[in-house]
């Protein structure tokens, strides 16, 4: 596992956090309905390779209430980076947004609150 972000970045050397983010169970981003809203406390972008040898990336958000939701979802991911670096470090939450493209998936995305 590599750690590539992690936010606030001074919780970057406390390993409960870390732990939190990135071992300890969370909900998956998918499970959430849209218009489902996040306040987001922190989170952390990693990378981690599966029991097939496959490498993913993730993201894991904490809320306020020290809630964790995951996703390997690079549409979610790209939006979500988006957001964090126009906010650049100020409170924020994000709107869940449900959706299916137009062959037919489903897909999961995220908006500024």
């Amino acid at each position: 596992m590599t750690i590539k972000v992690i936010y606030p970045s001074e919780k970057a050397n406390d390993k409960r956090y870390a732990y939190k983010l990135t071992k300890a169970r969370s909900k998956a981003i998918k499970e959430l309905n849209d218009g489902d809203t996040v306040r987001v406390l922190g989170y952390c972008e990693y990378e981690d390779v599966n029991a097939k040898g496959e490498t993913h990336n993730i993201l894991c958000i904490m809320d306020e209430n020290g809630n964790t939701f995951s996703t390997i979802s690079a549409t979610f991911r790209n939006s979500f980076d988006d957001i964090a670096n126009i906010m650049d470090g100020e409170d924020f939450a994000i709107t869940i947004v449900k959706g299916t493209s137009k062959a037919g998936r489903d897909f999961v995305d995220c908006e500024l609150a």
